[in-house]
C-alpha cells in the first residue's frame, strides 16, 4: 500500500469525525521494512496534501472521548499470532519484566531529581530493544540476545547507581568519552 492509498483509507475512516490512531513499530521502519522511513514521510507529505490533519496522540486524547476497540480486532497486527506474545512469552518474561523494572527505577530517579547521564538513557534503550525477546522467542541467536540484554542491565543498574565505569568500557560510545557514572 503506497502513501496516497494510505491516507485516503484514513480519510474515509474519519470523514464523519473521529481519530485514527497509527500505531508502528519505529524499529519496523528502516530495519526490516528498509523503504519505511520514505513511506512514512510519503504519509505525512500526502496528508497534507489531501487535508488530513495529523496529531500526537496525547494531543489527541486530550480533545478525544476514547472508545473500546472494534469486536474482533486483534491487540497486534505485528509479531507472531498477532497478539504480542514474540514479546511477552513465557521464555522472555524475565527480559520484559527486568526491563520494565529498570525502566520505572530511571523514571524514579529522574523525579527525584537524579541525573539521568547519557549512558543511563543509552542503556535503557538498548534494554528495551524487542530485537533481544524476538531473538529469544525465535530462537534465532544462541544466549547472544539474553547475554546483551543482561549486559545493558548490568550497565544500565550501575549508571543508575552512579558505580564508575572501567575504563575500557566507558570508551565503547565516544560521545560519552569522559562518562564516569
Amino acid at each position: 500500500m503506497d502513501a496516497a492509498d494510505f491516507v485516503g483509507h484514513v480519510r474515509e475512516r474519519v470523514a464523519g469525525g473521529g481519530t485514527c490512531v497509527v500505531a508502528l513499530d519505529t524499529e519496523l521502519l528502516g530495519h526490516w521494512w528498509y523503504e519505511g522511513v520514505r513511506w512514512l514521510d510519503g504519509v505525512i507529505d500526502e496528508a497534507a496534501a489531501q487535508g488530513l490533519a495529523l496529531t500526537t496522540l496525547d494531543d489527541a486524547l486530550e480533545v478525544a472521548d476514547p472508545q473500546p476497540a472494534p469486536a474482533g480486532l486483534g491487540e497486534s497486527t505485528w509479531g507472531e499470532g498477532g497478539d504480542l506474545r514474540t514479546w511477552s512469552a513465557p521464555v522472555v518474561a524475565d527480559l520484559a519484566w527486568r526491563a520494565r523494572t529498570l525502566e520505572l527505577r530511571a523514571a524514579r530517579a529522574a523525579r527525584a531529581g537524579a541525573a539521568c547521564t547519557p549512558r543511563a538513557r543509552r542503556e535503557l534503550l538498548a534494554l528495551k530493544s524487542s530485537d533481544w525477546a524476538f531473538l529469544v522467542t525465535r530462537a534465532l541467536a544462541g544466549d547472544y540476545p539474553r547475554d546483551r540484554a543482561e549486559r545493558h542491565a548490568a550497565l544500565l543498574e550501575r549508571a543508575l547507581g552512579s558505580e564508575p565505569l572501567e575504563p575500557e568500557l566507558r570508551h565503547l560510545a565516544p560521545e560519552l568519552a569522559g562518562w564516569e557514572g
